[in-house]
């Protein structure tokens, strides 16, 4: 297989949680670009200690993607500085809360991390993947983008969405040689995983092996394309 990632610039929305931390190290191994996109520096620079030792530049940027001058500015830093190649969307947040007691707050805030930030970063993007007649986007689903749980509507509408957009995305810019995947991982472990109720942690997808599968699904250049992947566990407990 070809190395498509050498001398590639790949942003990483979300690359301070379980599963972009774990494909930002994987990353590190290659002749590329990393930047690392997250919303608090202390995590920002855990993530690059991690990484350092790899053969990857790396660069840091916080943005929190429910503040709209960070957003503005990464979508400028687009425009001027960053000539991104592959963008791979980790960001979320995951709120338990029956529909009666989730707050306007919660909701615009979940939107506006899960969904509509990714949606305006993407959209600045793909403007240079266009250009070049070469790009990958990956958006990281979930279960809850196939499927309705308990005291999770917001979070199920959102990942409901960013499947939704994805696949529409992908079949507007192929012509153009842009591969947009969405990415949908059951329960993994991490931060966002401990607050899962009612399930057995020890059972829940390892990030490493997600961000695995991640990098060798979109590391084909020949005219296979696997554009929606949902990832289960073997054994649900």
């Amino acid at each position: 297989m070809n190395n498509i990632f050498k001398n590639k610039t790949v942003l990483i929305l979300g690359a301070t949680g379980s599963i972009g931390k774990e494909i930002c190290k994987q990353l590190s191994q290659y002749e590329c670009k990393i930047i690392v996109i997250g919303s608090n520096l202390k995590s920002i620079q855990n993530t690059k200690n991690i990484i350092k030792d790899g053969i990857a530049e790396i660069e840091t940027l916080k943005c929190n993607l429910n503040i709209k001058k960070d957003v503005l500015n990464l979508m400028n830093l687009l425009k001027t500085k960053y000539k991104v190649n592959v963008l791979i969307n980790c960001a979320g947040i995951f709120i338990n809360s029956p529909i009666d007691k989730t707050s306007p707050k919660i909701i615009e805030e979940s939107f506006n991390v899960n969904i509509k930030s990714p949606f305006m970063i993407i959209r600045e993007a793909i403007k240079n993947m266009k250009k070049n007649k070469w790009g990958r986007i990956v958006n990281l689903g979930s279960s809850s983008s196939y499927n309705g749980f308990n005291d999770s509507s917001v979070y199920c509408s959102t990942k409901h969405a960013i499947l939704g957009f994805t696949r529409a995305i992908h079949n507007e810019l192929k012509s153009f040689n842009i591969r947009c995947y969405c990415i949908s991982p059951s329960s993994t472990k991490g931060k966002m995983g401990k607050s899962t109720k009612n399930q057995d942690y020890d059972t829940f997808l390892d990030p490493h092996d997600v961000a695995k599968y991640i990098i060798f699904t979109i590391s084909f250049d020949s005219n296979l394309m696997n554009e929606e992947v949902l990832l289960n566990r073997m054994f649900i407990k």
